[in-house]
């Protein structure tokens, strides 16, 4: 199944990547290559990264690009062909290395090919050019370490690197990573660097588009490039069971810039682009806390370009204590000729300091009096324009809601400007549960449509709800629910007999950032990924980008996207950092809102995640981490505020880790006191899927769902049925530990989101908006050169253009003016596998009695993306039923997952977690008489089948 709206959302994919390929170096101009000729080194050439790992990568494309495929059929260029077909002869006996097709395993980098300088010098006499491409992956369940292959560059990697630059001077590199690795040992060793990310379907296009210069990259760093990640202060404290988060505020750049800017590389903000920029007729004024800038951005280049401009604060230092530099707004503009006239507007209280000591005012937000210089420019640390602004006294907010610290830890502060550290003292701020039980079942006859219609209120459509009831619409079912679209991440609401009666709708979740995940197989968009997004840093076009995404969810039946990711790059070494946008909490929180804001145009929706601190993969199920509440308040959950207030966000996935003693699903005071209370958040809070509800220092427990209700957390994520799963809670009715009101609570926040996005279903069209003016621009640059997709068969001669063909590309002359430009045609490396292969197929006749069961295999181990068939003779019609007896011998925090097609048309899909013993699945399927072709399809490895049997069902 394929979406008509995917190529819609590729096309506009493919203008941001442009927007987020970071130019970091481009020593000489060596950047747009001027060459006809190159050398292409680096076997990542060939296998293309175009996202990383786990759940927000996992998105069925009918094939990706390499950038082999794309430079190899330009008639423009010519790469080495002696280098190409060495690469070719290399790959085939060291092919693409999966891992076993089991989750998390595929390795961080694949084995590459050595290159002497020997090889070098024969390659420089085809080109004095060389292009340099290194790639790496991680994700879910996977954190780089700081080792060679994976953060650090293989060994083969770096020689190949150093005698290429030993023999070349100009030499690019090219980096298809999903955030950064280690480049100290080869910085110096080259003259151009291109930070490509993982751009999705069209990221190799893109990167050729930017190498050539037909687009012009404009991306800027969303985060700092270290040149010794050991002297990051969170080093030593990563990956471990239990992080105490002792640099407190001073995260990424706010450390870097403070106490040791001699480490950074390439700082926040830093991207070269092609062309200059400048800034003038800067004016500025403050009026109380609220900052007014106008200035004209002159575009001296004659091509449509575009910079982002960086608003940061140097604030006093004062009794609590500053960064030397943070952060407060930024603003860039679409792709504009000449000057521009620029006007912003935003709050100095965006970097207030959050007093959880009681230094001045416990628990409030206080920006400290003294003498503040807003610095303009295009990076942080880059100063063309200072303003001073002084504030006389002390500004304070209200007291807000502090969370109990289970143990007192040291943490980091700046104390004119030396770093010293102070003690955050424990505190136990205890919360009383309340047992309150006095909202009753009274049997009703209204169903969802009257709430639909205002004409009752939440709370009366609830009464005529049974307990039973109650506690169905707090779980969702999933993975791969057959009541919604095949291979998605889950249904809720009305998942039952009952619930479907009372016309509840059930609304359907599907991962993620990168893309709509279906292990169905069902192709969707790959998507650029977060890093990527971020570094764009346009806000339109990435409401645009996820205004169409909305469009192909809407095609799909899927109302709501698991994702954006508002994680904080707290270390480089997060194997998830490439889903998430940035170490600065007021850029994740913008980028987020953008990302909601393009969701909603279409009436879906995206769950911000994972709340909170969720900083990486390593022991996902047990990190448990101690935290400042300032540290909190300033850096883990603004992104989430800003998300609220200006992103219209309303639905937040909790994090699998434990906060300052508390489970992150069952914090007493994280959903109701700070997000609803104090963000203002009207929505519904989903956990992780088969998240844990237990306390630290429990064994791991997913049944005490209970413990989630009464901290007002709505929605469990996902259980198989939602009638027979094993959880406490009618126990705990039963028992009084919990009561109806709790469930009532939030139940209504449930229903009220329904209503709400059921509502905006009905009001909002498909929108079909033009949506390429920023891509017209950009072709406007360079029209000389156009990737477009069809097939050469497709192409026919007429009056206006002659053809001529050469390769796999074709070149067109306009005979109107004489212009000369090419075309690519780009066509699917592998033909679609073909299921319905029934040559040389036993025939396995199957009675028409109950007490036959014929097995069809045993012991079959599935293995990544193959298939099995199985010829059935059915000799008399009727139902039949399928089982399957199956062991998963996959990791603890697998995703497995197969799909089953009957006579080539798919027919389901079963997707599990980590389970132990034998699990009996079974199907039943209504057949006719005569011959069958049973097909199962399996997307990963790690499942053992014991048996496959069929049987008459009784």
């Amino acid at each position: 199944m394929y979406n008509r709206r995917v190529k819609v959302v590729n096309k506009i994919s493919k203008s941001v990547n442009s927007e987020g390929i970071v130019i970091l170096k481009n020593d000489d101009n060596l950047l747009p290559l001027k060459a006809t000729k190159i050398n292409l080194f680096g076997r990542i050439q060939f296998n293309y990264y175009k996202s990383g790992t786990g759940s927000g990568g996992l998105v069925n494309t009918p094939y990706v690009y390499s950038l082999f495929d794309i430079l190899d059929s330009n008639p423009k260029l010519e790469l080495n062909p002696n280098l190409v077909k060495k690469y070719q002869e290399f790959i085939k006996l060291n092919p693409f290395n999966n891992g076993n097709g089991t989750w998390a395993s595929e390795p961080w980098s694949q084995v590459e090919m050595e290159i002497t300088e020997e090889d070098a010098r024969d390659a420089k006499e085809f080109s004095d050019v060389a292009v340099i491409i290194i790639g790496r992956t991680a994700g879910e369940d996977k954190d780089f370490t700081n080792d060679r292959g994976s953060y650090k560059l293989s060994l083969t990697e770096l020689n190949m690197i150093k005698n290429v630059s030993k023999v070349f001077d100009k030499v690019i590199l090219i980096l298809n990573v999903g955030t950064i690795i280690d480049l100290s040992e080869v910085e110096g060793n080259v003259k151009a660097i291109m930070l490509a990310y993982h751009g999705g379907y069209y990221g190799a296009i893109s990167i050729y588009e930017a190498l050539v210069g037909l687009t012009l990259p404009s991306g800027q760093l969303p985060f700092t490039i270290l040149k010794d990640i050991n002297k990051d202060i969170t080093i030593s404290s990563f990956g471990n069971v239990k992080t105490q988060y002792h640099e407190d505020i001073y995260v990424g750049y706010r450390y870097h810039h403070t106490f040791n800017p001699d480490n950074i590389m390439y700082p926040l903000g830093y991207g070269l682009g092609y062309g200059e920029f400048l800034i003038k007729d800067v004016i500025a004024s403050i009026n109380n806390t609220k900052i007014d800038v106008s200035l004209n951005l002159v575009n001296k280049l004659d091509k449509y370009n575009n910079k982002t401009i960086f608003f940061y604060v140097e604030a006093p230092s004062g009794l609590l204590g500053k960064p030397k530099y943070e952060l407060l707004h930024f603003y860039k503009p679409n792709r504009f000729k000449g000057e521009i006239k620029i006007n912003e507007f935003f709050d100095l209280k965006d970097i207030a300091s959050f007093d959880d000591t009681g230094v001045i005012s416990k628990g409030s937000y206080i920006l400290e009096k003294g003498e503040y210089l807003l610095h303009i420019g295009f990076y942080i640390g880059d100063i063309k324009h200072t303003y001073k602004f002084n504030i006389k006294d002390n500004i304070i907010s209200k007291p807000k809601t502090l969370i109990s610290v289970n143990e007192s830890f040291d943490r980091l502060c700046n104390k004119d400007n030396k770093a010293v550290y102070e003690k955050v003292e424990a505190f136990n701020h205890k919360v009383k549960y309340n047992y309150l039980n006095n909202l009753k079942y009274k049997p009703n006859n209204y169903t969802f449509d009257d709430l639909l219609k205002g004409k009752i209120t939440s709370k009366e459509f609830i009464s005529g709800l049974s307990d039973e009831d109650l506690t169905h619409l707090v779980k969702g079912e999933g993975m791969s629910s057959p009541k919604v679209t095949p291979g998605i991440a889950a249904a809720s609401g009305g998942v039952t007999a009952r619930l479907k009666d009372k016309k509840i709708p059930i609304i359907a979740f599907s991962d993620g950032p990168s893309g709509i995940r279906m292990d169905s197989g069902f192709l969707a968009s790959s998507l650029p990924n977060g890093a990527l997004l971020a570094s764009s840093f346009n806000l339109e076009l990435i409401e645009k980008l996820f205004t169409a995404v909305g469009m192909e969810m809407k095609q799909y039946e899927i109302d709501i996207l698991l994702g954006p990711g508002v994680n904080i790059y707290r270390n480089p070494l997060n194997g998830r950092n490439f889903e998430y946008f940035s170490e600065d909490p007021i850029i994740t929180g913008v980028i987020a809102s953008s990302v909601l804001k393009g969701l909603h145009n279409q009436a879906r929706d995206g769950s911000i995640k994972h709340f909170t601190c969720n900083n990486q993969e390593s022991y996902r199920f047990t990190n448990e981490v101690v935290v400042s509440n300032r540290a909190l308040r300033e850096i883990y959950l603004k992104g989430y505020e800003i998300a609220i207030r200006e992103g219209n966000a309303k639905v937040i996935m909790s994090s699998y880790n434990y906060i300052n003693g508390y489970h992150a699903l069952t914090h007493p005071l994280f959903y109701d006191d700070i997000l609803r209370k104090e963000f203002g958040f009207h929505g519904i809070m989903i956990s992780d899927w088969w998240a844990h509800v237990n306390k630290v220092s429990e064994p791991l427990c997913k049944s005490r769902l209970s413990e989630m209700i009464k901290a007002n957390h709505d929605l469990y994520m996902v259980v198989k049925d939602v009638i027979t799963n094993d959880d406490d809670l009618l126990k705990s009715l039963d028992n009084k530990t919990l009561s109806r009101d709790d469930l009532v609570k939030v139940v209504e926040n449930i229903l009220d989101y329904y209503v709400y996005l059921k509502n905006r279903q009905k009001d909002v069209h498909l929108l079909n908006k033009p949506i390429n003016q920023e891509i017209e621009k950009e072709e406007e640059n360079t029209k000389e050169d156009l990737v477009i997709e069809f097939n050469i068969d497709d192409l026919r001669l007429d009056n206006k253009n002659i053809i001529k063909a050469r390769g796999s590309a074709i070149i067109t002359e306009e005979l109107s003016n004489g212009e000369t430009y090419f075309i690519h045609i780009i066509k699917p490396k592998e033909e679609e596998k073909d299921i319905n292969v029934i040559e040389d197929l036993k025939l396995i006749k199957v009675s028409g009695s109950s007490s036959d069961s014929v097995v069809l295999d045993s012991n079959l181990l599935a293995k990544r993306d193959k298939i099995v068939n199985y010829k059935i003779l059915i000799e008399e019609p009727g139902n039949y039923v399928f089982s399957f007896e199956i062991e998963n011998r996959s990791s603890d925090l697998s995703q497995t997952s197969f799909n089953m097609f009957f006579n080539e048309l798919y027919d389901k899909t079963y997707t599990y977690n980590k389970f132990d013993g034998v699990l009996t699945t079974r199907l039943i399927k209504n057949l006719s008489n005569g011959v069958h072709i049973f097909s199962i399809m399996f997307n990963h490895a790690g499942l053992f089948f014991k048996s496959i049997t069929i049987s008459r069902h009784p």
